[in-house]
C-alpha cells in the first residue's frame, strides 16, 4: 500500500505469479459473505462491497452474453455431414 513503510512492492508480471494469487482468493467465502449480506441482511460497507467485487473479478470470470448470428443477419445454420458410410 502506498505510504506504509516497509512494505514491499512487487511487481506482478509472470502467469505463474497471477495463478498463485488468484488461487489464494477464496472466492467461496466471498460469495458467502454477499450471500448473507443479500439473504440475512448482513451489513457490509461500501468499500467491503468494492473488495469484494475486486477479488471476484480476479477469480471468477464475468459472465456474458453471445450471440451468433449468419449470413446477412439471420440465423447460424449449421450442417452436419458424415464421413462413415454405416451411418
Amino acid at each position: 500500500m502506498a505510504g506504509k513503510k516497509g512494505m514491499k512492492h512487487t511487481l506482478i508480471s509472470s502467469p505463474a505469479r497471477i495463478a498463485e494469487i488468484r488461487a489464494k482468493i477464496n472466492a467461496i467465502r466471498i460469495i458467502e459473505k454477499l450471500n448473507n449480506h443479500v439473504l440475512e441482511n448482513s451489513e457490509m460497507s461500501a468499500t467491503q462491497m468494492k473488495a469484494a467485487e475486486i477479488l471476484l473479478r480476479k477469480c471468477v470470470p464475468d459472465l456474458s452474453a453471445v450471440e451468433l448470428t449468419g449470413e446477412g443477419g439471420g440465423p447460424v445454420r449449421i450442417i452436419a455431414t458424415s464421413h462413415d458410410e454405416n451411418l
